[in-house]
């Protein structure tokens, strides 16, 4: 058999012997709670189910190829650049709702907490708007350089 995907292979390895390894645990050594037992022996399946399909893909010649023009597909890149856009949009505006909060806390319990949690919020929102402005700034100079 000729490995068409080294990585795939080697992920599904990992977890076969992840999975095995710790189903043989689980039913050597029960767990006390028979709910923790079930549970582990479910994640125990899991990791080996999705190390044989790692394994089957990695080994498949026509799988190999759908994973590849998978990843070059730019569809797939524009939909998960335009979620990460959202996302970062929803996380400033919820972090923006937040430090809002804090200040109108503060003015009310004057607790010198709601300062620290408004702190820490406020520099989480300038370092999410410095890294935003930066990558804009970097990704601007890179695009003019393919212009010309």
């Amino acid at each position: 058999m000729k490995a068409y995907n080294k990585k795939g292979l080697i992920t599904g390895t990992i977890f076969c012997v992840i999975g095995a390894f710790s189903l043989i645990k689980n039913l050597m050594v029960p767990s006390d709670l028979m709910i923790l037992q079930i549970r582990n022996i479910v994640i125990s399946f899991l990791a080996l189910s999705i190390g044989l399909n790692s394994l089957i893909r990695a080994l498949s010649k026509k799988c190999t190829e759908e994973d590849i023009s998978s990843k070059i597909n730019v569809r797939n890149s524009i939909v998960k650049l335009k979620s990460l856009c959202s996302a970062l949009v929803i996380l400033q505006a919820l972090i923006f709702i937040c430090v809002i909060l804090s200040m109108i806390a503060f003015y009310f319990t004057e607790n010198i907490l709601t300062v620290a949690i408004l702190i820490v919020l406020g520099l989480l929102l300038s370092i999410s708007w410095i890294i935003e402005l930066i990558t804009t700034i970097y990704y601007e100079k890179k695009q003019q350089g393919e212009e010309f």
